[in-house]
């Protein structure tokens, strides 16, 4: 990320919350256009009770409008 420039992107993601037992006890839509290469903080809404997570995912769907392939997991 050294020789890149300051220029922004799009990134599309969401972020899903699990219980000990696997299930999904939420989710968080991560989304917007002024990603750069430099670190920053976001706060974003989602839905579910996040208090009793166990572990975390998180998905990347698109960067700069471009769709990655897979879906979760892959």
């Amino acid at each position: 990320m050294e020789n890149m420039g300051n220029e922004e992107n799009m990134v599309g993601a969401n972020i899903s919350f699990y219980n000990d037992k696997g299930e999904k006890i939420g989710e968080v839509a991560v989304t917007g256009t002024n990603f750069g290469n430099k670190s920053q903080t976001f706060e974003a809404v989602g839905t579910g009770d996040f208090r009793n997570y166990s572990t975390v995912q998180l998905h990347i769907g698109a960067v700069n409008y471009r769709v990655l392939g897979g879906g979760h997991g892959k």
